[in-house]
């Protein structure tokens, strides 16, 4: 219930921002999908792509939150950009938050979440919202500084 909350304030507030979003799928990939990027918002995600120096998909293989802050293990699904190459795994440390109402938020993640990780960044950014990238569905897009990206990997 948070989290659909959370993306009904991310496309109103987006929406009085003057961002196109959209609720409805746009393409067959992301049909049925709650949230599809759209516009700006899609525009917006595939820069950050071209932009990053890492750009992983990524699925989540243990993931325990220790006050404000989750260790995440993450295993390498496709590799686009970067040093990681399928079926490595790295481990990161986020702050997280149930709630949140503006950019820099990660909401917290489960074993079996799948994402595309994308370093550096200014800010943290979890951004839900179904797009396409090189032929694979992407559900949910981390944006992480590059302080926060691992050296060493698993």
């Amino acid at each position: 219930m948070v989290k659909r909350v959370s993306y009904i304030l991310m496309a109103s507030m987006l929406g009085a921002l003057g961002v196109q979003t959209c609720v409805y799928a746009a393409t067959t990939e992301c049909e049925g999908a709650s949230f599809v990027l759209h516009g700006k918002l899609l525009e917006s995600a595939e820069r950050q792509v071209a932009a990053s120096n890492v750009a992983v998909e990524v699925d989540v293989t243990t993931a325990e939150i220790v006050g404000s802050e989750q260790k995440i293990i993450f295993r390498v699904l496709n590799s686009w950009k970067g040093p990681f190459q399928s079926g490595e795994s790295f481990s990161l440390v986020l702050p997280v938050t149930e709630v949140c109402a503006g950019l820099g938020c990660v909401f917290p993640f489960k074993v079996g979440d799948v994402t595309v990780l994308l370093s550096p960044s200014s800010h943290n950014e979890d951004l839900t919202g179904c797009w396409v990238y090189q032929g694979v569905v992407i559900q949910r897009t981390l944006s992480v500084p590059a302080a926060l990206m691992p050296s060493g990997r698993h």
